[in-house]
């Protein structure tokens, strides 16, 4: 209802394959911080950047009650927003990020 195409995924190798099949280009990446197995968002952020050699604007969602803690740089400088997210909050932090880098900007492996 937003107006955006939503794309879900499983995993990393599931949210890569699903883009592909479907060939969208993402412009905006939520991605839990904690994903299965030895997975996490940050990671799952940093392939799929990789995989658009693009800065994707990208941002972060947890249930954990400990990555309330103060300390970005284990979350990788991301957003964090923690569950369950108010829908108003949600989309202004989609809002702030999508304006804040114009697409295509190129990925640099060592950034973010």
């Amino acid at each position: 209802r937003w107006g955006y195409q939503v794309v879900t995924a499983a995993s990393i190798d599931d949210a890569i394959a699903c883009l592909a099949s479907c060939e969208v280009r993402p412009s905006l990446l939520i991605c839990d911080l904690h994903l299965h197995g030895d997975q996490n968002g940050i990671a799952a952020i940093a392939r799929i950047r990789d995989e658009y050699n693009t800065a994707i604007p990208a941002m972060l969602i947890t249930g954990d009650t400990t990555a309330r803690r103060p300390g970005r740089l284990k979350h990788g400088g991301f957003v964090l927003l923690h569950k369950p997210v108010p829908s108003d909050k949600l989309r202004a932090a989609m809002a702030r990020l999508l304006q804040a880098q114009p697409p295509g900007q190129p990925h640099r492996a060592d950034a973010g």
